[in-house]
């Protein structure tokens, strides 16, 4: 087993030790980038928004505007309790510079 699937395997296993009710989507252990945490909530599992859409064209021989429907229908939109994931868009630096910029 590569070094790689065995961080995935034990963020699952952290995740799952954590909140045992934490849900995790089949197929997407890659977009797997941490976890997360929020007020009154036992912690869940954060996944990187973009890596998702690039395993479901890749897993679906799909194109990007297909990927981000299907992520944003079914994944996103989806609530399944306290246990459903968080999925994050990490901000570049463009876009940090950007608001620095309409701050001042």
């Amino acid at each position: 087993m590569s070094d790689f699937k065995l961080i995935k395997l034990s963020i699952r296993n952290d995740i799952a030790y954590i909140n045992p009710e934490a849900l995790l989507v089949d197929g997407l252990d890659e977009a797997i980038i941490g976890i997360g945490h929020r007020a009154g909530s036992l912690p869940v599992a954060v996944y990187d928004y973009g890596k998702c859409v690039k395993v479901f064209m890749k897993l679906n021989d799909w194109d990007l505007e297909n990927a981000i429907e299907w992520m944003e229908y079914n994944v996103v939109n989806a609530w399944h309790g306290e246990g459903t994931p968080i999925f994050m868009s990490a901000l570049t630096q463009e876009h940090k510079d950007e608001d620095d910029q309409n701050i001042h």
